[in-house]
């Protein structure tokens, strides 16, 4: 998962609650009430149990939700999202709702934008969706247009899906999971204060959730309150000690806030290196390290760790715009301001995550 956005490939067993009969499906991210599962491997062996992707719900805000992770990668937290209500589709409708899923998310970049919005608008308008696949699917549909620079048809899906969670807050004020789907959202549109409020609420609600102070750390980084993104971060670390142990998500986050609020630096660069080897070199792990190292002044180990992050992901943006920074910095300027154009046409807000926070020639 990226800081600012969020990382895959966790596997979780899924119950959904239905009157009669319950469905259990595998999902690589941690909708509310999933467990992470012993054995995912052994699982993956049953197609008729496996959904991989049609359940990959929007994760709240999670490292990196706006860039500490790929453009489809998903929090490893459990607890970052809703829960089914009612009775869920049955699997006959999941598998044919899988491939338009597939097509949505695009987590491999294997789709042309048209293939990716018509599967996103496919789950969308699918008589077998609930309003949990819906918000899903217009959060994602959003990051397609995002991808096409269409901002309003993104801000659209956006809107569409936050009144969806604000029908669940009406139904259930006391549920946190609304308020913090909702925030995710609101995050995304730069409602930031309205994302705060959100979390806060949240937080009040369930002082231990760790998806609520990640995503309020986060929208802090994003406000460049980052003595307060330095406070949510470690919070969400010391719950993460006590409970299933501290991601690698919350590492970066840690090591990324204190290197723009300048303080405990030696830590930061311990937490950067944690993220990495934690997340086996994930390529949010890997620019959140590029970064701290930028802003120490050691060039040339910044430029491998975005080597390194554009060799896992080409279409990685912070990645291709921090190594235009460095290059700028090293005095090949055409080279690294082509670099940074590029970054900032493929993902603006993923690139202003970290420029605005100082990754900057």
């Amino acid at each position: 998962m990226r800081l600012g956005e969020l990382p895959a490939r966790n596997r979780y067993r899924c119950t959904f609650p239905a009157p009669q009969n319950s469905k259990t499906l595998m999902t690589s991210t941690a909708p509310l009430g999933c467990t992470p599962s012993a054995s995912a491997g052994t699982l993956a062996q049953s197609r008729a149990q496996v959904f991989v992707s049609a359940m990959k719900f929007i994760q709240v805000g999670l490292v990196i939700a706006a860039l500490f992770a790929t453009p489809t990668a998903a929090v490893a937290q459990s607890g970052w999202g809703m829960s089914m209500s009612g009775q869920p589709p049955s699997m006959n409708s999941y598998q044919s709702i899988d491939p338009d899923w597939e097509r949505c998310i695009n987590e491999d970049h294997e789709f042309a934008f048209d293939e990716a919005v018509a599967g996103c608008t496919h789950v969308i308008e699918h008589p077998d969706s609930n309003r949990w696949l819906i918000a899903a699917a217009l959060y994602y549909r959003s990051s397609r247009y995002e991808d096409e620079h269409q901002d309003e048809q993104a801000a659209i899906d956006l809107r569409r899906a936050a009144q969806i969670y604000a029908a669940y807050i009406n139904e259930d004020e006391h549920d946190p999971r609304g308020y913090i789907n909702r925030a995710s959202i609101n995050a995304r549109l730069e409602n930031y204060d309205e994302a705060l409020t959100d979390y806060d609420h949240a937080i009040s609600l369930n002082h231990e959730s760790v998806s609520a102070l990640v995503g309020r750390a986060q929208t802090l980084f994003r406000r460049a309150d980052y003595a307060g993104a330095v406070e949510s971060f470690d919070r969400a670390s010391r719950l993460g000690a006590r409970n299933e142990g501290v991601s690698p998500e919350v590492y970066a986050g840690k090591c990324a806030a204190r290197t723009a609020a300048r303080t405990d630096l030696d830590e930061a660069r311990r937490f950067c290196n944690r993220a990495v080897s934690n997340s086996r070199g994930t390529p949010w792990a890997l620019v959140a390290r590029g970064y701290f190292r930028v802003m120490q002044g050691e060039l040339d180990d910044a430029a491998s760790d975005f080597a390194r992050a554009l060799e896992r992901d080409a279409r990685y943006a912070p990645a291709l715009y921090g190594r235009g920074a460095v290059a700028v910095r090293q005095g090949r300027v055409a080279e690294g301001e082509a670099d940074m154009t590029r970054a900032t046409e493929m993902n603006r807000r993923q690139v202003n995550f970290y420029a605005n926070a100082g990754l900057r020639p």
